[in-house]
């Protein structure tokens, strides 16, 4: 069989979370702007966060 679309799991997959946040709050001027965020990114993985200054 070639290669070619052929994408196999790693026999030894890494499990762990390379980013881990639980329950983050945070205030801004007496506001409560985050509330109770969760993250977890896992290791390998590609997270991309950005303003979106469209409107």
């Amino acid at each position: 069989m070639s290669a070619r679309g052929s994408l196999q799991p790693a026999e030894n997959p890494i499990t762990e979370n390379i980013v881990e946040v639980g329950d983050l709050r945070f205030t801004y001027n007496k506001r409560e702007v985050l509330k109770g965020i969760n993250l977890n990114i896992p290791c390998g993985n590609i997270l991309s966060i950005n303003k979106n200054s469209s409107g």
